[in-house]
């Protein structure tokens, strides 16, 4: 809590006290290897250099991992703070296992499950550059780094796939689309402190499709955290969500 007051005094603008409450609990879920990254929410950060400032604060939280070190960059200009090493190894097993996340196409009359051999390629280019970089900045002390890399995916693919979801949606199209179908909305939630870690969603047509495919990944989470989870979901009928 003084860590939210302090940053919202020193702030031009009102900054609604949950969302520093949402910023801060998700900040330490990184350096908890919980989750790999996060996209902090335009509306908390002005430059770069304020979020280098929280985190020297947040070192001090009792849920700080000192082997952790959190690196931050800029993914179609918002920022993306990860925690490197845990990052790192994220992301690569996805490429070692060779089991990508599952790919929703937004782009079509209606939602359905990418198979495709040539967003597939993309996809571990992407998640190939960012390990390496992400490696590279293991031994450093560096806290900024660059992605110098084009890709021909769009920004909600690479952010579904840095954030570490199960399913992550995907579109040909250069406009960011509007998903105009129910959808079913997860929240896993960390068992002790009924804290949400991630949230993500599917079209109500694939729900049950991709339903084995989440449910082997909250295994995968519980396997590898002391902290333990559960899998929440509803059903979202307004139609127009942003597919994000």
């Amino acid at each position: 809590h003084s860590l939210a007051l302090n940053y919202n005094v020193k702030r031009k603008r009102e900054i609604p006290l949950r969302k520093l409450h949402s910023f801060v609990k998700n900040i330490i879920f990184v350096q908890r290897c919980i989750k790999p990254g996060y996209l902090i929410d335009e509306i908390l950060i002005d430059n770069i250099s304020q979020i280098e400032n929280i985190l020297n604060s947040i070192k001090q939280s009792p849920f700080n991992n000192e082997n952790s070190h959190i690196v931050c960059t800029q993914v179609c200009n918002d920022y993306f703070i990860f925690n490197a090493s845990y990052a790192a190894q994220v992301y690569r097993c996805l490429l070692d296992s060779d089991r990508l996340p599952i790919i929703v196409n937004i782009g079509e009359k209606r939602p359905c499950i990418v198979r495709s051999e040539e967003v597939d390629s993309e996809i571990k280019k992407f998640i190939k550059h960012i390990v390496e970089l992400l490696e590279e900045t293991v031994f450093s002390d560096c806290f900024r780094f660059s992605i110098d890399f084009e890709v021909n995916l769009p920004g909600f693919t690479l952010f579904g796939l840095l954030l570490g979801y199960p399913i992550v949606y995907f579109c040909h199209s250069e406009n960011n689309p509007i998903i105009d179908d129910d959808l079913i909305v997860y929240k896993v939630v960390e068992t002790n402190n009924e804290s949400t870690a991630f949230s993500f969603s599917v079209p109500l047509n694939l729900s049950t499709e991709v339903s084995s495919f989440v449910n082997d990944w909250l295994e995968k989470l519980n396997r590898q955290n002391s902290a333990k989870f559960n899998l929440f979901t509803t059903k979202e009928r307004n139609i127009g969500t942003f597919c994000l």
